[in-house]
């Protein structure tokens, strides 16, 4: 039965056949709902409540990219879900239909997991049309939306500021300019209003939403700033832009001698059962993964070369260019533990403890603090009840052994490139599988197979 859904195996034969599949899926469902809807309680810390009362097995769509097969493999290990033929793609081949037809199919999957919510396309428009009109969101989603409150760089910093947190971060300003009316020379006054200094070095990031390394770079000054700015506004086409002036943390901790990072993953999930809550319980919880990991540059730190970025920028993207990375089997990366071993090795003996004993605490609390101002600044202003979303935070620490907060991304990689993470990452899945499904869908039926990564020993400690 499954096979004639799985992921859209259906759809080349038209609209018709998938359909008429999705009938007859149900009705050999229902004898098997009917025997055990009395038994499943649903009842859990999110919230979410299935629909496993009228339907025996529960349906997902994963969308392709960003190791999605990884996601398909978590929900083959759960006995009671089954895949789906995305519903989008369904309507899109009965032209004319509209939202007629996609109110058919809204019920096609009880869980979406894609990389980027703009990949639902019309499916989201059709559920935004129910949501104003009062209908409960039918589908659990791995996104929210005004998710930019976090992750757009621009935003970020303004969103620190609002809950008064900029401590958090490096000292940081938010250029805004409409690329159009920029000019040689423009910048520069407007660079000096916000205290932007010669001779400090800096970094200028896009301030909309980019990552793998693209459009950063750093300049010396706040004339070499201007230049910078004025030189990507050219090539804007947008009518406005910003870009994140960050004072660079020119004094970086390194460990054997390079610069790095680390990347923590925050897991956030909307519990709609507070939001009329009127004892001041949070609609949201918020949960931090005890496992992380270090990035490191290739070459050693060095502020000789500005333009060098296997020497300062440690994302995946960029290092990976580098003539090195292929020559470490863990591609640049460590572990928490690898982390401890070397500063107890090149500062001295027990230094290492400063990881679990100040800097894991710090991480923990500017987490928290973040999220909880992404919430105070609108994520999920719609309200969707049935949403979540995974965070990469990435962190550093400059020589005085001061944590700072870098960015926030939404659609973090899961890709396995190395050993460490081909340890980390399904672990994370799992564990992020365990909080928003088997704790949502909380009958033995439905929890994760025996021996997957979540369940007991799920590594997630909650925040809020």
């Amino acid at each position: 039965m499954t096979r004639n859904l799985r992921q859209g195996a259906c759809v080349a034969k038209g609209a018709d056949c998938a359909l008429k599949a999705k009938t007859c899926t149900r009705q050999r469902r229902g004898s098997r709902s009917q025997a055990s809807g009395d038994k499943q309680s649903h009842k859990s810390a999110t919230a979410f409540t299935g629909r496993v009362g009228d339907r025996g097995r529960l349906a997902y769509y994963v969308h392709k990219g960003n190791n999605a097969n990884l996601v398909r493999r978590q929900f083959r290990h759960r006995a009671s879900w089954e895949p789906a033929v995305a519903p989008w793609q369904l309507a899109s081949l009965n032209d004319g239909a509209g939202l007629r037809s996609l109110s058919e199919l809204a019920g096609a999957a009880d869980m979406i997991w894609c990389q980027y919510r703009s990949q639902l396309g019309p499916f989201e428009q059709y559920l935004r049309s129910r949501r104003r009109q009062g209908a409960q969101w039918p589908v659990l989603l791995n996104h929210f939306d005004n998710v930019r409150v976090l992750v757009h760089k621009s935003r970020l910093y303004e969103t620190l500021g609002l809950g008064q947190i900029q401590s958090l971060a490096p000292w940081t300003r938010v250029v805004r300019l409409v690329p159009k009316d920029v000019t040689p020379g423009s910048v520069e006054p407007h660079l000096r209003d916000l205290d932007i200094r010669d001779e400090v070095v800096y970094i200028v990031k896009p301030g909309e939403s980019s990552n793998r390394g693209f459009g950063i770079r750093l300049a010396r000054g706040v004339s070499e700033v201007a230049r910078t700015i004025e030189h990507a506004a050219q090539k804007s086409k947008r009518s406005e832009r910003s870009w994140i002036v960050q004072e660079y943390i020119a004094r970086p901790l390194l460990l054997r001698r390079r610069k790095f990072d680390v990347r923590c993953y925050a897991l956030l999930v909307f519990d709609s059962s507070t939001v009329a809550s009127r004892d001041g319980e949070s609609s949201f919880h918020a949960f931090l993964h005890k496992l992380a990991y270090l990035r490191t540059a290739a070459s050693e730190f060095s502020l000789a070369s500005l333009g060098d970025r296997i020497t300062h920028l440690t994302n995946d993207a960029v290092q990976k260019t580098g003539k090195d990375y292929l020559k470490d089997p863990n591609r640049n990366k460590l572990s928490l533990a690898d982390f401890e071993e070397i500063l107890d090795s090149e500062v001295e003996p027990g230094a290492g403890s400063w990881v679990h004993e100040s800097f894991w605490p710090e991480v923990t609390k500017s987490v928290k603090q973040t999220l909880a101002a992404g919430v105070a600044a609108g994520i999920n202003s719609s309200n969707y009840p049935r949403c979540f979303e995974l965070f990469g935070f990435d962190f550093m620490v400059n020589d005085a052994r001061e944590v700072k907060l870098i960015e926030v991304n939404d659609n973090p990689c899961l890709e396995q490139v190395c050993p460490l993470l081909a340890e980390l990452i399904p672990k994370l899945v799992a564990d992020t599988m365990d909080i928003v499904l088997d704790r949502s869908y909380s009958g033995a039926e439905h929890s994760a197979a025996p021996g997957s990564a979540g369940g007991t020993d799920n590594g997630y400690q909650k925040l809020f």
